[in-house]
């Protein structure tokens, strides 16, 4: 496919995203955004009286729209037909992650947002909405760091770098995977005659044999309709086993954040996951689970 050509032919009716990108324009949007967001970072960092509308408000907003871009990205980098898309996503995410990783851990920023946050009179004033706004936005930034020395910035720094790359690369793999399972009309025995439709075949010792790879819309129907254990037990065998690659990925990823938990005062990267979530707390989790079982 031409870089010029469409990455999908149209978008959804009533869409209020784009979805008809070349893969120039894929990473070019992100970096079109990430330009304008540092701008405005730039002219928030210097409000001399920090409140609600100059200082969050905006910064909010722009971190939607960039959610967005780098959303269409990530979503293209996974499910364009087109290798070159695939690869343009990517790429895109891999800018955005990096700009994530700049935009919280700017201290000029994080001064203005937590001269909002400590103004108890602003503060008083706020609905609940907004004030959660505004305590959500610190604890981001103190969460990416900005509490530490200048030295332990930096480290956190380049280990959530390197993060980011492990992490889309792990995806990509996942994505790029091309595990092809040959079975028998019989061994798909209980699949919906719609799964057979336009399905490559290929002659394994006189017998014509359907192609299945490991990707969802292959996957997913032949676990929850194939009859034989034997075709879903070589489906799941396949699918656990894809991207032999990732193993050292995964395991140099699960350092990483351990590494970075500590940095930031944690015992362990659970403990850091889950401050932001339902539970709070690891030991909060395992007494949901542990209630789960005794019911």
């Amino acid at each position: 496919m031409p870089v010029s050509a469409p990455v999908l032919s149209a978008a959804p009716k009533g869409s209020l995203v784009d979805f008809r990108l070349t893969p120039a324009e894929i990473a070019g949007r992100v970096e079109e955004t990430i330009r304008k967001e540092r701008e405005l970072l730039d002219e928030v960092a210097q409000e001399e009286s920090p409140m609600l509308a100059n200082v969050i408000a905006p910064l909010g907003h722009f971190s939607a729209s960039l959610a967005v871009e780098g959303g269409v990205a990530s979503l293209l980098g996974s499910v364009a037909v087109d290798e070159e898309a695939r690869g343009a996503g990517n790429q895109a995410k891999k800018l955005k992650a990096d700009f994530e990783i700049e935009r919280t851990m700017r201290e000029d920023v994080y001064k203005v947002v937590r001269a909002v946050y400590d103004n108890k009179d602003e503060m008083d004033k706020l609905d609940p909405e907004d004030r959660r706004l505004v305590e959500k936005m610190e604890l981001k930034h103190r969460r990416a760091g900005l509490l530490l020395s200048s030295e332990k910035r930096e480290q956190l720094r380049d280990i959530k770098k390197r993060e980011s790359v492990l992490e889309v690369d792990f995806r990509k793999c996942i994505n790029d995977e091309d595990a092809r399972l040959l079975f028998s009309r019989d061994e798909l025995e209980g699949l919906p005659e719609d799964y057979f439709n336009g399905r490559e075949t290929e002659d394994h010792d006189g017998e014509a044999k359907y192609v299945v790879t490991s990707k969802y819309p292959d996957y997913i129907p032949l676990m929850k309709y194939a009859k034989r254990e034997s075709t879903r037990k070589a489906m799941l065998i396949a699918d656990e086993n894809r991207c032999p690659d990732n193993i050292p990925r995964l395991q140099e990823l699960v350092k990483l954040r351990l590494e970075q938990a500590q940095l930031l005062g944690y015992n362990t990267y659970s403990e850091y996951a889950l401050e932001v979530l339902m539970a709070k707390t690891p030991q909060a989790a395992l007494d949901m689970e542990e209630d789960l079982l005794a019911r």
